[in-house]
């Protein structure tokens, strides 16, 4: 909106502008008051800009948090050990069913390198025929019978051997 005033320079007032901005412009303020008023403009637009930066910030925390996942340990003996083309399967453990553990031609899904799979079946091998009790840990939010049956371990963190 324009307004002619006694000057020949018309006054176009940006969006935004306060009425004291416009009084100003219009030669009825007092320089300090606008001065003042300015200030007081900024301070406030800084204390958003802060907010925003802080909001954005929380934000940004909340996103990149990981999703909490519990870690468990399945122990007891071995039922079931199967080594195919899906690579070592296991169950039995604290009442797990038959997983695939882990493959020993690639790279598994969680994490084992081929060589770590041979050993891991090496020692799930002597145990089963020895009869000693194992300890299988993961990382997720189901448990020891849970877990998803005949499929590929992507939360298998650990296996040992208990004397």
């Amino acid at each position: 909106m324009c307004r002619r005033t006694e000057r020949p320079v018309c006054l176009c007032m940006p969006v935004g502008f306060s009425k004291l901005h416009r009084r100003a412009l219009e030669g009825q303020v007092r320089q300090n008051d606008f001065i003042y008023g300015f200030r007081k403009t900024l301070n406030g637009r800084g204390r958003m800009k802060k907010y925003i930066v802080a909001v954005v910030l929380l934000s940004m925390t909340l996103v990149t948090m990981p999703a909490s996942a519990s870690t468990y340990v399945c122990s007891g003996t071995i039922t079931y050990l199967g080594l195919g083309g899906n690579g070592v399967a296991v169950g039995g453990p604290g009442g797990m069913p038959i997983i695939f553990a882990c493959k020993v031609d690639a790279m598994s899904a969680n994490g084992y390198t081929p060589e770590v799979c041979k050993a891991t079946y090496a020692m799930l091998l002597a145990a089963k025929l020895s009869g000693q009790p194992v300890q299988i840990e993961f990382s997720d939010n189901l448990t020891c019978a849970t877990q998803p049956v005949w499929t590929s371990s992507t939360t298998l963190v650990f296996v040992f051997s208990t004397p």
